[in-house]
């Protein structure tokens, strides 16, 4: 019998999340731990200015996680980010992101007008791991920056002879005011709806885009999104799905309202 997928629990009262399976918790659990990611440098802060602060209840608030422009209206994030519950018809949405925060500073901040969920995702029941996404559409679109670009994550055949690496940048709950991030994190699992890699993400990396580039003079794109860690220094996040790239496309093509 194969082992249980990983799950989500989410009580609408009292947005708590509770893990199924031992050993994994998302990525905004607060454990003490050893290791943590680094502070990015000036050039590298730079160069991701689309990453921002999803919070909920103001641009300054501390009870934040990560998302990623991905278009000029659009942002990525996971699911449990939300609090899930805010979306239901009459509720107020108070979520808002913040792009390219840095000490008190930011490149652009917007309100968000509607949250998307993956379709397979039960966003007010038990959440899998494996559509633990959603899409920020916000009320306004950002212009001052170029959104990142979005791909399929990169799949490790037996054949491959050296490791594959991604990166992860986000911003962590305890050091909130500037980016922190790796482009080191080997990949060690890719199946079942999941990437696995190893990188020492933790609370307020919720969100955080997973990257990859084909070579060292290449850009990065998002291929994933941070959901869970285990241990102290592995992660999972969710690939980029047809879903989602549909959605972005579209969100690319489409007009402006």
């Amino acid at each position: 019998m194969p082992p249980p997928r990983p799950r989500l629990c989410l009580s609408v009262l009292s947005l708590g999340l509770l893990l199924a399976l031992p050993g994994f918790s998302r990525a905004d659990d607060q454990s003490p731990t050893a290791t943590e990611l680094p502070l990015l440098a000036e050039a590298e802060r730079a160069a991701f200015r689309a990453v921002g602060r999803v919070n909920t209840g103001g641009y300054n608030s501390r009870g934040l996680c990560t998302g990623t422009l991905v278009a000029p209206d659009l942002v990525l994030t996971a699911a449990h980010c939300t609090g899930a519950a805010q979306d239901t018809p009459g509720h107020k949405i108070e979520t808002v992101f913040v792009a390219g925060w840095e000490r008190g500073e930011y490149v652009a901040t917007r309100g968000v007008r509607a949250i998307e969920f993956h379709p397979l995702g039960r966003p007010l029941g038990n959440l899998d791991f494996r559509y633990d996404v959603a899409l920020l559409t916000l009320e306004r679109p950002i212009t001052e920056l170029a959104p990142l670009p979005t791909r399929p994550a990169p799949r490790a055949g037996p054949e491959d002879r050296s490791p594959l690496h991604l990166g992860v940048v986000g911003y962590q709950r305890s050091r909130p005011q500037l980016l922190t991030g790796a482009f080191d994190c080997p990949l060690t699992g890719a199946g079942d709806g999941l990437i696995q890699f190893g990188c020492p993400v933790r609370s307020g990396h919720s969100g955080a885009p997973v990257l990859h580039r084909d070579s060292p003079r290449a850009g990065w794109a998002v291929v994933g999104v941070t959901v869970a860690r285990q241990g102290d220094d592995r992660a999972m996040a969710v690939p980029m799905s047809a879903w989602l790239e549909g959605r972005i496309r579209r969100s690319l093509t489409e007009e402006p309202e």
